[in-house]
């Protein structure tokens, strides 16, 4: 998981606490201290993110025929219909995955088994 998707999270789940008095509202809180405190809150949630994300969707799909790409692809200029055609002459079939920056690692350990 990378830094700034990190920072994002901890953002998003600062802006759901409640703060119960006014004076702690108007003082700056350190991103550091923040996230010593409720570090195990924020990796709770992020493990809550991750598993729904695994629940909704799958990493990699099924085999899906890439006649499909030309359906889809359809209204693109000529280039990507030329590519597509190269690619059906060599793949029957291509399987999509899961894009959440861990896209590559995922398909190059799925092409190894």
């Amino acid at each position: 998981m990378n830094t700034n998707m990190l920072q994002g999270i901890i953002v998003k789940y600062y802006d759901k606490l409640e703060i119960e008095s006014m004076n702690r509202k108007r003082q700056r809180i350190n991103i550091t201290n923040f996230w010593t405190e409720k570090k195990n809150e924020i990796y709770s949630l992020i493990q809550d993110q991750l598993v729904n994300i695994a629940e909704s969707q799958r990493l990699v799909s099924d085999k899906i025929p890439t006649a499909q790409l030309q359906n889809e692809y359809a209204s693109y200029d000529k280039i990507y219909q030329d590519k597509i055609a190269e690619l059906m002459k060599t793949y029957k079939y291509i399987r999509r995955i899961h894009s959440d920056g861990n896209g590559f690692y995922r398909a190059f350990t799925f092409g190894l088994s």
